[in-house]
Order: structure tokens, then C-alpha cells, then sequence
């Protein structure tokens, strides 16, 4: 197996390191790799390192003192290799170099030699140092004197500003002006990164069961607890009545009625006619009609008889016209059609005396409207009961109408009547969070390695209510996980990757990331070239894009 060595230095960044691979030819790379590196700055960096090696066909190890960078890159599967059996192989490194046409070669150096001995650097200072003493003698050519304090003192190197005399104002502006900088070159910047990620749909339910914490027996793997409330209440409101009743005289008259089957009909006393706009005729006594029979042209006569009929309810309506069609509504599609009944005169006798009275539509609205009222105002005070340590889960709201007495039945001539209502709401609270605790571990054994549930999935559960036992205190219910499916994105180690770079090279980074569809890098002020140094300063939004 071939073996190449590459040594990168401190400021080598993932283009550099990428681009040396692909110069040297061998099957198998070793990367050298200082302290501090910047690729060291998140595991991103080694991931793309190994997925170009790999493409490249090359076994890429690497041999680093940097703990931080050895972590890394046993966290992604990079083999790790001892410095002291890098620096003792008999391979030589190898570095990229140009030809005499242009093109990179690669170049064989010669083996760095090795040695233990440690090389110390004395640094020597940039003023000499005065050590202050009782006395000091200060040998010039003149005889020996002793030099007192204050001439050692006065000896001493001063910064002279503005007439040889130290400026306190111009100290405190320039202080000012280096904090501002700071601020500017630290704080001042910013960067918004948005990205848009490949996603796919997800769909995935489940049965939960939510039981009175005071309940010993409620266990299970798919049941948690919450504390029992309610709120019962009673409410007495006055609704108008919207029925009316004519209690005018009823519209009679005289009907034909045709049978064109080829049996012999019979029909009951009260037996019902309706006319095309509802109205109700009803006939007086028994009465056979006749079956169809053959003309001597070849055609059907129907038999016919003649019978009376009367309006169930009074009021002028009734009086209809000659020449309307009225059907049976107790015969089947077939025989609607064959038999009937029609006036050969109008119908007359029918009188208006219009009176409110209440009607079963009045009561039922009246209940619906009342509860719907009271059920409002009783959600509020449940929301009141709950503790800070407990979460209200709006969907499982239980509202039961117990009692509604209407002051007046049905068909009772009134303007207006009272609904007395007895009703209560009911719920259990879990512990806050708890549902969602459940929701997230009951996705991951579904959701495929490596992906993640998109955050307005996982907000947005749907709760649909199987069954609620008030004396058992336990509520069924159906959770719905609809949404998105995606590649997990860590977005600190994002972050610590691009933090500090140029915004050309963090778009090749994103690009190089094949679940990421498409990016945008937005960094302020304008004159700002580089991502902001502070990771709090940059923020990563993402959106989804399904297939």
C-alpha cells in the first residue's frame, strides 16, 4: 500500500487540505494536523475530509496532538494514527510543487530529523529593568556618587505626549477608541444563514390513554397521569320562540285520483297528499281506485276516483289551484308516479291567524347556543386551576351536558321561553411537557437513523378524542404525527464551523453538504467580508422542501 504524508500548517482550511489529497498520488493519506487547527472547529469539517477521501479511493488516517481535533475524528471514523509513528516512518512526506510547464507535481522532502533536546528562547526586554533599592552607586567618570530614589526615578524611561507631559484626557480617548473597536470588531457584525433542506413525508399515530393520578390501577406503557378537575355549572336564559302556527280555518276540496298500475289500489282514511310546496291534504274515508285498463285505440286508461280531501294545518296557502299534481309520499320511487291525485277545481276555505309557538328547531338551538356560551366561559376557569408545573391540553377538554329543561313544550303559544341548563367540564392535567416528552420518544423509533422530525412537525400533533369515562376519570385519545421527515442539521456545530470565515468559503462548506437544497448567506453591516467571530452573532434559518 502506498502511503503519502501530508503536513498542514495552522492556518490550512478545508479547500487546502481537500486540494493537497487530490495531488498526491497513493492509495492511502496521512494528514498532519497542528494544534488549533481550524479544522478542528467542528466535526463538519472532518466529515467532508473523509467523504472526499472516500470518492477520491484513498484510506485517509490522521496524526494530531490537538485532543479536541482526536476526538473529532474518532467521532466520525477517521483512524487515528500516534505522532511518534508519524514522524518515524520511512516514507517521506510529500508536498504539492509545480513543474516547469505549470502543472503540480508531487515532491518528495527529505525525513525532518528527529531530536529530544527542547530549544529554549530567552527573550530580552525592551527596557532595562530598574530594581529599586536603598542606595545604588552609579559608576561615571567622575568620582563614585550615591544615587537616591527619587534620581532612580527620575531615570526611568516616560512616555512623553503633548510637551513631555503624559495627557490623562488623551489616554482616556484612546482606551475609548480601542473598546469601540472591539465592540465593533466583535459585536458589531452579524450574519443570517438560511437554508433549505431536503425533506420527505412523514406520518406516523398512536393510542395514549391519560389517567387520574389518584388512580393506583391506571398503568401501562402507553398511559400517563394527570390531575382531575371541574367545573360544574347551571344557567337559565330566555330565547324567543320562531314557530308559527295558522290557526286559521284549513283549505278543502275535491281531488281525482288516477291509478295506472294494472292491480286494484286501496287506500285508508287520513291517507297523506302533498302538494309541490309541501303543503298536507289529507282524505276523509277508504277508497279503492281502479286498475288501468286498454282503450279500444290501444292506449292506457287509468282507473279514477273521486274523494275529498282537507288541509292538515289552516291558512290561505292551502287554497291552491286547479290542475295541482299531489303525490303519496308513503308509496315507494315506483308507484310515486302512477298514483296520485289531482283537482279538477281549486281548493278554497283556507283562512290566516298566525300565533308564535315554539318548535322542537327553537329548543335544540336554544340548548346548542346556551352550551356553547357556557362551555367558553368554563374553559377560562379551568385554565385558572392550572399549576405552573402542569399543562392544559385544550383537545381534551371533556364538556357534558347534564340536564336542559325548556320552561314550555312544543307547539306551546309563546313569544319567548326559559332553558334551565346543568352542564360541566372536566380534564386531567399532565405534568408540563410530558405529552411532548411522549410524542418525541414514541417518533424516534420510527423516524429513519439519521433523521429528525422538522420543529412545526412535532409542534403541531394531532389529538383526536376516542372515548372519556367521567366516573373512571380516564380519557382515550389519538395521536397524529403528520409533517416532515429530515436530515439532522446541528446547528451549533454548523455554527462553530463557519464562524470566522469568508463567506466564499462557508458557501463551498454548505454546498458540499448534499441534504442542503439550496443557501443564502446574508452578513451586516455591508462592509462586512467575514462571518462574525461570535457564534451568538449568527443565525441559522431553515426551511423544508418535501420531494
Amino acid at each position: 500500500m502506498n502511503k503519502k504524508i501530508i503536513y498542514l500548517d495552522v492556518t490550512a482550511d478545508l479547500a487546502t487540505a481537500i486540494d493537497k489529497m487530490a495531488n498526491v498520488m497513493g492509495d492511502e493519506v496521512v494528514l498532519v494536523i497542528p494544534k488549533s487547527s481550524a479544522l478542528f472547529h467542528g466535526s463538519v469539517n472532518l466529515k467532508i475530509l473523509k467523504s472526499n477521501a472516500e470518492s477520491m479511493g484513498k484510506n485517509l488516517s490522521i496524526s494530531t496532538l490537538d485532543q479536541a481535533g482526536r476526538a473529532l475524528a474518532e467521532k466520525v471514523g477517521i483512524v487515528l494514527r500516534s505522532s511518534s509513528e508519524e514522524e518515524n516512518a520511512s516514507v517521506a512526506p510529500v508536498v504539492a510543487s509545480n513543474d516547469n510547464q505549470g502543472n503540480v507535481q508531487p515532491t518528495k522532502l527529505p525525513p525532518i530529523p528527529i531530536t529530544n533536546k527542547r530549544v529554549k528562547i530567552k527573550y530580552k526586554p525592551k527596557f532595562p529593568e530598574f530594581r529599586r533599592t536603598k542606595e545604588t552607586v552609579i559608576k561615571v567618570d567622575s568620582p563614585s556618587i550615591v544615587a537616591t530614589d527619587a534620581d532612580i526615578e527620575e531615570s526611568r524611561p516616560r512616555l512623553k505626549i503633548f510637551g513631555g507631559k503624559t495627557n490623562p484626557s488623551f489616554l482616556f480617548i484612546l482606551l475609548a477608541l480601542i473598546i469601540l473597536g472591539g465592540v465593533f470588531y466583535f459585536v458589531l457584525p452579524r450574519a443570517t444563514v438560511s437554508l433549505e433542506i431536503k425533506s420527505e413525508p412523514f406520518n406516523h399515530k398512536f393510542k395514549l390513554v391519560l389517567a387520574d393520578a389518584q388512580d393506583p390501577e391506571a398503568a401501562g406503557q402507553n398511559v400517563f397521569k394527570g390531575r382531575f378537575i371541574e367545573v360544574p355549572k347551571e344557567i337559565i336564559q330566555t330565547f324567543p320562540a320562531t314557530g308559527v302556527k295558522n290557526y286559521g280555518n284549513p283549505a278543502s276540496g275535491e281531488i281525482v285520483i288516477y291509478n295506472r298500475t294494472k292491480v286494484i289500489q286501496g287506500l285508508v282514511a287520513q291517507t297523506r297528499f302533498v302538494s309541490p310546496d309541501g303543503q298536507v291534504f289529507r282524505i276523509d274515508k277508504e277508497i279503492l281506485i281502479a286498475p288501468a285498463r286498454a282503450a279500444s285505440n290501444g292506449s292506457l286508461m287509468p282507473g279514477r276516483s273521486r274523494v275529498r280531501v282537507a288541509a292538515d294545518s289552516g291558512g290561505s296557502v292551502g287554497n291552491l289551484p286547479a290542475g295541482t299534481k299531489l303525490t303519496i309520499p308513503g308509496l315507494n320511487n315506483f308507484l310515486v308516479e302512477l298514483v296520485y291525485g289531482q283537482n279538477d277545481e281549486p281548493f278554497v276555505g283556507g283562512t290566516d291567524d298566525e300565533v308564535k309557538i315554539i318548535s322542537e328547531d327553537d329548543i335544540k338551538s336554544a340548548r346548542e347556543s346556551i352550551s356553547k356560551n357556557v362551555f367558553s366561559d368554563i374553559a377560562i376557569e379551568l385554565q385558572k386551576q392550572v399549576k405552573k408545573d402542569e399543562e392544559l391540553i385544550t383537545a381534551l377538554i371533556q364538556n357534558d351536558i347534564i340536564d336542559s329543561v325548556p320552561s314550555n313544550g312544543v307547539g306551546d303559544k309563546r313569544e319567548a321561553f326559559d332553558l334551565r341548563v346543568q352542564v360541566r367540564s372536566w380534564t386531567l392535567l399532565p405534568l408540563k411537557g410530558r405529552l411532548a416528552s411522549i410524542i418525541q420518544n414514541s417518533t424516534t423509533a420510527v423516524v429513519p437513523i439519521g433523521k429528525e422530525l422538522t420543529p412545526q412537525t412535532l409542534k403541531n400533533p394531532k389529538v383526536t378524542l376516542d372515548n372519556a369515562d367521567f366516573l373512571s376519570h380516564i380519557i382515550d385519545y389519538t395521536v397524529e404525527i403528520d409533517g416532515l421527515v429530515a436530515s439532522k442539521i446541528d446547528e451549533a456545530e454548523l455554527v462553530g464551523s463557519i464562524a470566522n470565515r469568508s463567506e466564499e468559503s462557508v458557501s463551498r462548506l454548505i454546498t458540499s453538504l448534499t441534504d442542503i437544497v439550496s443557501h443564502k448567506i446574508v452578513l451586516w453591516p455591508f462592509w462586512v467580508k467575514k462571518l462574525p467571530l461570535l457564534e451568538s452573532n449568527i443565525k441559522i434559518n431553515t426551511s423544508y422542501i418535501g420531494q
